[in-house]
């Protein structure tokens, strides 16, 4: 049996332990939601245990009663402890070192192709290459020569340097940051098709709030503009206060890995 333990935003995407009454609920797997991410369906294989606190258990309540599915209750207390659990799990991927290399892949790349621009290989004394146990530095003339004619054969830098230069940089580069913004539209996406299967009877501003208000009660900001996430008091306050444009964006699916 699969324990799942909400956790509670503080700010920039921090998490810490909460420090009101929790509960624990029983779980089941995914009925009629399908939340799919990176094209495989979450859910859980058996009866689980979802500890959350009792006020946030009390939002779902009132929100599914907002929109007459009180029915579904388990399906959305089940989606709650995976959608969070996703969420987090990429977040703590966010500090892995080959993740921070695709986030410096194009500028980087930029330095490169700026310094072959105008390179002259009588200018150049020496390149070291600085390993992890060890350094090698190159100093012979002939030897840096081949190097760099490498390099510039390899990025096709030989004749309109400046074209190319501007031509590789706008190659799409993979962005890993997008991850948390991929998850977020796959959620209010899985969610509107939910809506549509049980034909539920609510405009599509009032869908996308609802969208936005659960994101809220599991913890993940909707809006990357405004990084708070207030206690909810009253359900309709909470649905006036949702941007339907910011959340139209999830729906649109306008977040890709590619910048």
């Amino acid at each position: 049996m699969e324990i799942f333990e909400i956790k509670k935003f503080y700010e920039d995407y921090n998490y810490t332990t909460f420090t009101e009454e929790m509960i624990d609920v029983d779980i089941l797997p995914l009925q009629n939601i399908k939340f799919t991410l990176f094209n495989n369906d979450l859910n859980i294989s058996e009866q689980s245990i979802l500890k959350i606190p009792r006020y946030l258990k009390s939002n779902i309540e009132d929100l599914l009663e907002y929109f007459e599915i009180q029915a579904h209750l388990g399906e959305f207390l089940t989606l709650t402890a995976l959608i969070q659990k996703e969420f987090l799990h990429h977040l703590e991927q966010d500090n892995d070192r080959m993740v921070e290399e695709f986030y410096n892949q194009k500028k980087e790349l930029a330095q490169i192709l700026t310094f072959f621009k105008d390179f002259n290989p009588k200018k150049i004394y020496s390149v070291t290459l600085r390993l992890i146990d060890n350094d090698i530095t190159i100093k012979n003339t002939f030897n840096l020569i081949e190097i760099f004619n490498a390099i510039q054969n390899y990025y096709g830098l030989e004749n309109d340097t400046s074209e190319r230069i501007t031509e590789l940089l706008e190659v799409d580069f993979f962005n890993l940051k997008q991850r948390k913004n991929y998850i977020k539209s796959r959620l209010v996406n899985a969610l509107l098709d939910f809506f549509q299967k049980i034909g539920i009877d609510k405009s599509t501003r009032q869908q996308l709030s609802f969208c936005g208000v659960f994101l809220q009660i599991c913890q993940i900001p909707p809006n990357n503009k405004d990084l708070l996430i207030p206690r909810i008091e009253d359900i309709e306050d909470a649905m006036e206060l949702i941007e339907p444009t910011n959340m139209k964006h999830y729906q649109n699916n306008r977040f890709n890995f590619y910048s």
